[in-house]
């Protein structure tokens, strides 16, 4: 987050602002508070996956950007008040920030992984904002906030009188945010004539490998959705040297993939038997996730992982309520009085959309980046036989984690691998 020293701001929309209000030391807040923002999200980003896997009696596909959601109930957060603010406060397990250094710690975390112009290691196009009805209007503190911050200010939109512009206003704010890679993102109906509050929360991820598979390896192989029903998919194949180890109490192995910028990396937990991610998902905590370190050594591997692209658009509100946040939605209880000044407006709706792609690819532009970032790991050494198979040719799960905070970027569930949606 940069800092200001004249006293008129320019928000993200470019209108420049007086500001009245003095930066506050709290501003330039240290990594070890951007680390705590980031594992208090972790814990709330484990609640709502597992929400989200107990629905349905069939394992389907999940995937989740906890991030970019925590990001948008943050500006939420905000402007909210009393047992409002308190849900939020708790669902986010924000008693482990100092209070004096959240909000800098919340504009640290989206500047640092999301908005920075250093080097991702993938495609990674984020758009979140509020957009609220016309008749209301940001109170000068909440908007100076934001500003300040360096947070998407709330958007009027003529809600009541003309729904469906407004969500094509939505689209297109979208489609600009993303550079044309998220389009048509809300669909009809998700916008009415009794919204007030709307949050929009839309993530585009295209990985890219600091060792890139093959192409010429991948071929068709057999994907085990059961026991006894497969799918023919795409698999992946390289040998390399990766961290991997074996979790006994999860009866899974788990295998570390650092991407081109060597601090994103995605971590697949594969069980060892083929309908065992029920087992995982039900024992998955941040402790888990914290240990892992301890868990994985450096080995020459052969991994076998199947191409996919997952895509899903949908308002995430029954998990995220079941996670502790549902006075925020109901129209007579919520207050977001620190938002407007008044006592009507509440969140109506909230949209997530994400989308994943993984394939062979890699990124040149990374290749003179230093190995002993992550350890001498991912060295091909074609005359040493592999120590190991890593084989994910059954439901597995996953999540891409930025090593530099501990933040959870992504969290997901693969049952089916599919190419094309």
């Amino acid at each position: 987050m940069g800092t200001v020293s004249s006293q008129e701001l320019t928000d993200p929309d470019g209108v420049t602002v007086e500001n009245d209000l003095p930066r506050s030391p709290a501003a330039r807040t240290t990594r070890t508070h951007l680390i705590c923002l980031s594992r208090a999200h972790n814990k709330f980003a484990i609640t709502t996956y597992q929400e989200l896997a107990k629905d349905g009696k069939k394992p389907n596909n999940i995937l989740i950007s906890p991030l970019c959601l925590g990001l948008g109930f943050g500006m939420i957060y905000l402007g909210a008040e009393g047992h409002t603010k308190d849900e939020l406060y708790n669902a986010f397990h924000l008693d482990e920030v100092q209070e004096y250094h959240l909000l800098s710690a919340y504009a640290a975390v989206d500047w640092d992984i999301l908005r920075s112009a250093m080097p991702k290691g993938c495609i990674l196009e984020v758009a979140i904002r509020l957009f609220a009805h016309l008749d209301y209007k940001m109170c000068s503190t909440y908007e100076h906030l934001c500003i300040n911050y360096e947070i998407s200010r709330l958007k009027p939109l003529d809600f009541y009188g003309r729904p469906d512009l407004a969500r094509r206003e939505i689209n297109k704010w979208v489609e600009d945010r993303t550079q044309g890679r998220i389009k048509d993102v809300l669909p009809l109906g998700i916008i009415d004539r009794d919204t007030r509050l709307f949050l929009i929360s839309a993530v585009h991820l295209k990985v890219h490998w600091y060792h890139p598979f093959d192409v010429k390896n991948t071929r068709k192989m057999a994907f085990y959705l059961t026991m006894k029903e497969t799918l023919e998919v795409q698999m992946m194949n390289q040998q390399n040297s990766f961290r991997i180890g074996y979790l006994p109490k999860h009866d899974c192995d788990v295998l570390e993939l650092p991407f081109s910028n060597v601090h994103l990396k995605m971590y697949i937990f594969l069980p060892r038997k083929a309908d065992g991610i029920r087992k995982f998902e039900d024992k998955l905590n941040r402790a888990l996730i914290e240990t892992l370190e301890d868990n994985i050594q450096e080995e020459y591997i052969d991994v076998f992982l199947p191409k996919f692209v997952h895509e899903i658009g949908w308002p995430p509100k029954d998990p995220i309520m079941k996670a502790g946040i549902k006075v925020v939605f109901k129209q007579e209880k919520a207050d977001l009085s620190g938002i407007d000044g008044s006592n009507d407006l509440f969140l109506k709706n909230v949209f997530h959309y994400v989308y994943i792609e993984v394939d062979e690819s890699g990124d040149d532009e990374f290749k003179g980046v230093s190995s002993h970032h992550h350890h001498d790991v991912g060295t091909s050494r074609p005359d040493i036989r592999p120590q190991r198979i890593f084989k994910a040719d059954h439901p597995f799960c996953f999540y891409l984690r930025d090593d530099r905070t501990g933040a959870i970027l992504f969290m997901g569930r693969i049952v089916r691998p599919v190419l094309a949606l």
